[in-house]
């Protein structure tokens, strides 16, 4: 979706109920794909997104965490 969907809200606010599952995986990927919004956008909305992208930083699982760091560094380099 975040690669190939051309609805840039609808993605966000879809990657956002994503990113809040219990399920380790689907959260890790849905807060990975932030950094592809912020990539094939050069946008996102820093206060809805970065708060979550924090969190995933201290989760318990290291696949959630690493995706975490992973979009940081997305959003850092393609956000201005």
């Amino acid at each position: 979706m975040a690669l190939y969907g051309e609805e840039f809200d609808l993605i966000q606010d879809t990657l956002v109920k994503f990113s809040n599952s219990e399920d380790e995986n689907i959260r890790g990927i849905a807060i990975l794909c932030y950094g592809d919004l912020a990539r094939i956008y050069g946008n996102i909305d820093k206060n809805l997104v970065l708060p979550i992208v924090s969190k995933g930083l201290k989760d318990k699982s290291s696949f959630v965490k690493g995706h975490s760091n992973s979009a940081l560094d997305d959003i850092k380099f393609f956000v201005k």
